[in-house]
């Protein structure tokens, strides 16, 4: 299956992860933030080391030490009316694109 993440946060790094161990084989990770120390405490991607980086970095690396095989496509930049759906036209199709970024002008 393939399947789109927008929003590497709260919701979207956990999701990710059950994802990749459900047996996705292809995950799209949408975000355009990094690692802050207020995400530790409520993000899976989110540890010390990890401060600053991009959050689909982080999360490419953990779901590929999690499942060597699947294919990760990090996407670190922002989803907005005017490229979000070339963005999803251009890496589709996908049998699910899962919501779970702020911006709700985009929605």
């Amino acid at each position: 299956a393939s399947v789109c993440v927008i929003g590497i946060g709260g919701v979207g790094s956990w999701t990710v992860e059950a994802l990749a161990r459900a047996g996705v084989g292809r995950l799209v990770l949408i975000d355009f933030c990094c690692v802050s120390r207020q995400n530790i405490s409520r993000q899976i991607c989110a540890l010390e080391h990890t401060v600053g980086t991009p959050k689909v970095a982080v999360m490419q690396q953990r779901l590929q030490e999690i499942n060597p095989s699947i294919r990760v496509e990090a996407l670190h930049m922002k989803l907005t009316v005017d490229n979000a759906a070339a963005m999803l036209d251009e890496r589709g199709p996908f049998e699910c694109v899962v919501d779970a970024f702020d911006e709700t002008a985009v929605k």
